[in-house]
């Protein structure tokens, strides 16, 4: 699919642009080293630990906001699975002419529901489903409002238009939950501060004979599959990591959503 083969050129571009640093930090260091009289490098060991320390603080308060937020969004959906099933369930106390058509109609609801998740990656996609999804949720709220007017139990009203309203309220809650991320600034400077180390760690070595140093071969896998990680734990349903298993608990929902025989 079109967002896999995105997020591997992701990480694909991580592990250059910190290759590429800490090449030219190595060749920056080499060139300096050839033009001091006392072949000696020496480097500002206070900004390099600023860089490090500014660079391992701002990964540790990335990945705890990214898991924080992916833990709330999967709780979101064990929440909208129960709001679901107990607006169908209440189907069942209006006047029977209207259960069929609200029966269908919050099926179709569900499946758009979950149409959005699927398509978050396709923002043209998303546009269409929510489209649909908002004349739906007006014939829904009117059928329902038009049954409560209907039935004889007027009592009905305190239990089944809370649950619809309800419905929609958490289904809109969770396809905004999916669009709240920290400001792009700060992934940049998170790829800037490790492009940064990359270059000290790179001049720092330019005294190794050895053209690349195993450390930093490592620095710059580790480094990338960090940050890689991080962004794939910010936008769950953009990359290899996915709330599929919990959207199945939806599915099951709408698998149970079946005509009743009236």
């Amino acid at each position: 699919m079109i967002y896999l083969f995105v997020v591997v050129i992701v990480l694909v571009l991580l592990i250059a642009i910190l290759g590429v640093s800490i090449l030219v930090g190595h060749k920056f260091g080499r060139m300096r080293l050839e033009h001091n009289v006392e072949h000696k490098l020496a480097v500002d060991r206070v900004a390099e630990s600023a860089v490090f320390g500014l660079l391992a603080l701002l990964i540790a308060f990335s990945f705890s906001g990214a898991y924080d937020r992916l833990e709330n969004r999967k709780m979101h959906v064990l929440e909208e699975a129960n709001v679901f099933s107990t607006a169908y369930n209440y189907i069942d106390i209006v006047p029977m002419q209207y259960q069929p058509e609200l029966r269908k109609n919050i099926r179709t609801y569900l499946d758009l529901h979950l149409a959005v998740y699927e398509d978050i990656p396709y923002f043209a996609k998303v546009d269409r489903d929510l489209n649909k999804a908002e004349v739906l949720q007006n014939k829904i709220w009117h059928s329902a409002v038009e049954a409560c007017n209907n039935s004889v139990n007027k009592n009905i009203n305190i239990l089944f238009l809370p649950a619809i309203d309800g419905m929609f309220n958490i289904s809109a809650t969770g396809v905004n939950m999916a669009k709240v991320h920290p400001p792009a600034i700060i992934f940049v400077l998170l790829i800037v501060l490790a492009a940064s180390g990359a270059f000290m760690i790179g001049y720092n070595s330019a005294k190794n004979k050895q053209k690349v140093p195993v450390h930093m071969v490592c620095y710059v896998l580790f480094m990338a599959f960090t940050i890689y990680i991080v962004i794939n734990i910010e936008f769950p349903r953009s990359g290899f990591i996915r709330l599929d298993y919990f959207d199945r608990i939806l599915m099951d929902v709408r698998d149970d959503m079946v005509p009743h025989s009236d």
